[in-house]
């Protein structure tokens, strides 16, 4: 099972070290807020080779890597606490405010050492089930599943292919949102489902809560209602 987290640290550890869009990660990420700005990408970057030489170690022991998976629950812990704006920058440049997946990430990281320091063991079946879980619940990974996934249900629905009267469902407009730069430059944001909707001639006008620099706030989108235009999609951000 020390599989998983090795691969997870490695992928971690090669990330910080090698990507040219670490900076930007490490600028977004809490762990400016705990050394500052100044030495943040040494500090992210010296964090990287730290997981590096802790996928080496489970070749030995599982310890290490079970102390760093403590060590990262209270760091996800102090950023959503005192800096909630700030991303996980863990594995992407991406901005995702730290949540319950970040968390059940790093918390299955977390059993699956302790399971292997107590000695069990699992069928190849067990373990890639186990990866798969992981994974789905990484933010970082949404881009290769998840995405691509919406993508295609609107392709192959068309669900706005038949709007022809003021009667077009909500899910059409969802659907929509979802494809638009205005919806994924704050989708991470969101702290709620469609709280409410309503029609203003020819826009359909969808609220959604969300944490706006640290402070809750709502976020109204503008979504054409009859016709598919993602790119007409617009946001108003009031707290």
């Amino acid at each position: 099972m020390t599989i998983i987290i090795g691969f997870a640290l490695v992928w971690a550890g090669a990330f910080k070290l090698l990507s040219r869009r670490a900076p930007i990660a490490a600028a977004q990420s809490g762990l400016s807020r705990l050394v500052g700005t100044t030495h943040v990408v040494k500090a992210f970057r010296a964090l990287g080779a730290v997981e590096l030489v802790v996928a080496a170690s489970l070749l030995v022991t599982p310890i290490p890597a079970i102390a760093l998976c403590v060590a990262f629950l209270a760091y996800l812990a102090y950023t959503r606490v005192l800096s909630p704006e700030s991303s996980c920058g863990c594995t992407s440049a991406r901005k995702t405010p730290i949540g319950w997946r970040s968390f059940t990430y790093t918390g299955g990281l977390l059993l699956i050492g302790v399971g292997a320091l107590a000695g069990l063991s699992a069928p190849w079946w067990g373990i890639v089930a186990l990866a798969v879980a992981l994974a789905a619940v990484n933010p970082d990974l949404d881009r290769f599943w998840l995405t691509p996934f919406r993508h295609l249900k609107v392709r192959l629905t068309h669900p706005l292919q038949e709007a022809t009267s003021d009667e077009v469902p909500l899910l059409a407009t969802i659907q929509q949102l979802q494809r638009s730069d205005a919806y994924r430059r704050v989708g991470a944001l969101l702290r709620s489902d469609v709280v409410e909707s309503w029609d203003e001639g020819e826009w359909r006008l969808v609220r959604y809560s969300v944490t706006h620099d640290g402070r809750p706030a709502n976020a109204i989108f503008a979504v054409p209602r009859l016709t598919n235009h993602p790119e007409r999609v617009r946001l108003a951000i009031v707290e």
